[in-house]
């Protein structure tokens, strides 16, 4: 099988898991959708994403090692992580006021759950061993998390395959994206993984 299609295709049944996962964690519809999968220009996607770089936003990274290596990040807007962390918590929406402990708290246990569907997904549907590392959660521009995210995910080359996913959280329209580079050349070693 092609690489990019078993990529899309673990990639698809991760989302559809995440999406299941974080509805019942926030007691709340929640989507997520593959927004695109693509080998890109490390240039042109890090220019596109600079064009908003000074957009406050939350996020979690993490490594993603075992059979096959991959990066992740997902990223929320710093307002709507707010929002995310009362519905976390089950609190009134609104009661969480400022970016603290709390909030970092929760978004990185929004990283354990998304990061822990993709490897549930390479595990139990392939039998590839992932496992993700602890997730690192900043309070930046988006400019700078999604740079050092492409230049850590992305070692000495030209192009990636940057994986794009976009979250609505249907009860509050909240709209985050998660990314995940896939580090193709661990995909190689696999023995036909389908």
């Amino acid at each position: 099988m092609e690489i990019n299609r078993f990529i899309e295709m673990v990639v698809k049944q991760s989302i559809d898991r995440a999406s299941q996962v974080l509805s019942k964690t926030l007691r709340a519809g929640a989507k997520i959708e593959l927004k695109s999968l693509a080998a890109v220009d490390i240039s042109q996607v890090t220019e596109s994403m600079m064009a908003e770089g000074d957009k406050e936003v939350m996020g979690c990274m993490l490594d993603m090692d075992g059979d096959i290596q991959c990066k992740f990040l997902f990223i929320i807007n710093a307002k709507d992580a707010l929002i995310f962390t009362d519905l976390m918590l089950r609190n009134n929406l609104g009661t969480t006021k400022k970016i603290d402990t709390v909030s970092e708290s929760a978004i990185q246990e929004l990283g354990n759950i998304l990061s822990g569907c993709i490897s549930n997904s390479f595990s139990k549907d392939f039998d590839i061993s992932v496992m993700p590392s602890v997730p690192v959660v900043f309070n930046d521009f988006l400019g700078g998390i999604f740079s050092n995210f492409i230049f850590e995910g992305s070692g000495q080359k030209d192009s990636i395959w940057l994986v794009q996913a976009k979250f609505l959280v249907v009860r509050v329209q909240i709209e985050c994206a998660m990314f995940l580079i896939p580090h193709t050349e661990s995909f190689f070693h696999l023995q036909n993984p389908i």
